[in-house]
């Protein structure tokens, strides 16, 4: 595998740096794969795993992936000391796509009839569909790891969210039937706080569950320009992944809110929608990891070998 330095300039003229790894067999396949990373603290994952990622995908395409503005060795400002909360607010309003839109211009230029592929983690899937939705007749599939559909909630304080709730309306029913839990409430060590917060949660699902509308999931958190985006590649029959680990909260949000609401894409196959067995957001354990390798390994060398669907 050989691995190359690139220095591409974005919109403002800053220099953002990324390194383009590819084999004999890249070459061949000419599928380019643009990693858009999740966020200043993710951006090599647990254990140095999106790094690794690529490596091993480079045995089936290019692979790019870059620092974004204001990171590792490219050019631009971050604010430092900025909560993640606030942060990842930022990535789900897209202060990432005009620097993905440079390295995708990038890859037009230096790479002939390159078939280009984003691909994303979590707040990167955003970035991907935000920049490619804009690039559709250049983009060939949208390889999506855990992607949120759902913005993060207004208020500061933390959230309950549906999966959570669930879970805690469980744990407090057998509770009910537990004599040290009464004597738990009346020495005022009870969490009351958390009881009613899991209440308000439940009941808020209840009054924005999935209602009949034009075919568009109705939440109060709905990311609409998430949600757009990706109806743009379906429109144009574009290849799409969608790879969710098994108890991750994104995975809930997604089975009960967007799923129903992507049936046709899934009855075109425009969608292939996989799950990650074992595993939570992060993929930290290493089972969870080469599991995944293998099935965007399958997946790619299908691709490869299939006609695409999308112009």
């Amino acid at each position: 595998m050989e691995n190359k330095v690139v220095r591409i300039v974005n919109k403002k003229d800053e220099l953002l740096y990324g390194i383009l790894s590819f084999t004999d067999q890249s070459v061949k396949n000419n599928i380019v794969i643009i990693f858009c990373q999740a966020g200043l603290s993710l951006k090599s994952g647990v254990g140095n795993q999106f790094k690794l990622m690529c490596d091993r995908l480079a045995s089936f395409a290019y692979v790019l992936r870059f620092d974004q503005s204001g990171t590792g060795d490219s050019q631009g400002f971050v604010a430092n000391n900025v909560p993640m909360h606030d942060f990842f607010r930022k990535v789900m309003q897209g202060c990432f796509v005009d620097d993905t839109r440079s390295v995708i211009e990038w890859v037009r230029k230096n790479i002939a009839e390159a078939r280009i592929i984003l691909m994303g983690q979590c707040g990167g899937c955003l970035t991907a569909a935000y920049a490619g939705s804009q690039f559709l007749d250049d983009i060939s599939a949208l390889v999506m790891l855990s992607p949120p559909f759902l913005l993060l909630p207004e208020k500061e304080k933390k959230e309950i969210r549906g999966y959570d709730a669930n879970i805690m309306l469980r744990m407090y029913l057998r509770k009910i039937f537990t004599v040290k839990s009464y004597l738990r409430l009346f020495s005022g060590k009870s969490d009351l706080k958390l009881f009613y917060s899991t209440v308000k949660t439940l009941i808020r699902m209840k009054r924005f569950n999935i209602q009949a509308g034009k075919n568009v999931p109705i939440h109060h958190r709905l990311n609409r320009e998430f949600w757009n985006s990706l109806q743009l590649f379906i429109i144009k029959r574009k290849r799409i992944l969608l790879l969710y680990p098994e108890y991750d909260k994104e995975t809930y949000d997604f089975e009960r809110y967007i799923k129903p609401y992507l049936s046709k894409a899934f009855s075109s196959k425009s969608i292939d929608l996989l799950y990650i067995p074992d595993s939570e957001h992060s993929l930290m354990f290493k089972k969870s990891r080469r599991y995944v390798d293998n099935l965007l390994g399958q997946w790619l060398e299908r691709f490869w070998n299939e006609a695409p669907l999308g112009s």
